[in-house]
């Protein structure tokens, strides 16, 4: 679902490291999601979405257009540790929004299942099961991004969303200016969190001396998109 792969993406002034689900060549899967979308449901994730009147002015963004149900690479599986399986899942509808400030990203991903069973077992295996962080935490310590260190992964507290469990894993880079200079901490956000067949995930990317801040700003999105959801 959410907690699939870290990319690197780069942004004016400040490198922004976003969780993400990924965007694999489906050569490289060992396991995805059947896309069998209907109109009801595609109609249903975008309206959960993420939206520019969610987040205020000077955001820029909006839905993306044609998204593509992802699923687990090999390079994303740790062995004996964490490997998902996801090809007896099937995705009925799809959204993703992304918006962007100076300095910040902000995401959403809306997916709906076919029946509450799939969304629960997508649910068991890739937010709350045990290998996702350690899987994460190795991944991420063994990769060389120049001018990118990797500080830490936790799994922090969140308040349950729409009376459901919610999950944040909390990432934090060290990040080096193109140009040099002293180097800057950036976290990124991944929440997860769900209602009836919908799961959603927000990601946010801010600087690391945005922290206190987001918590609220956080709970806040998450009610308001739980609250969209469709029966």
């Amino acid at each position: 679902m959410v907690f699939r792969r870290i990319r690197v993406v780069g942004a004016v002034g400040a490198l922004a490291l976003v969780l993400v689900a990924a965007q694999v060549a489906q050569a490289a899967l060992t396991e995805t999601p059947i896309a069998r979308f209907t109109a009801a449901d595609q109609a249903a994730a975008k309206a959960a979405a993420l939206r520019a009147a969610d987040l205020g002015a000077g955001w820029k963004g909006g839905l993306k257009k044609n998204p593509k149900v992802s699923g687990i690479s090999r390079e994303d599986e740790c062995p004996g540790i964490w490997t998902p399986k996801q090809a007896d899942l099937v995705i009925t509808g799809l959204a993703e929004s992304e918006f962007t400030t100076t300095g910040a990203e902000v995401s959403s991903t809306v997916q709906v299942y076919k029946t509450r069973r799939m969304w629960t077992l997508d649910w068991q295996r890739t937010v709350v099961h045990p290998g996702v962080v350690p899987c994460f935490r190795r991944q991420l310590t063994a990769q060389s991004e120049p001018g990118v260190r990797f500080v830490s992964l936790t799994r922090t507290a969140f308040p349950a969303i729409a009376g459901n469990p919610a999950v944040r894993l909390r990432v934090v880079f060290e990040i080096t200016p193109d140009g040099g200079g002293e180097p800057v901490r950036v976290l990124t956000d991944g929440i997860a969190f769900g209602k009836g067949r919908t799961g959603i995930s927000l990601t946010f990317t801010v600087p690391d001396a945005a922290r206190a801040a987001m918590h609220a700003v956080e709970v806040r999105l998450a009610k308001a998109l739980a609250a969209r959801i469709k029966a």
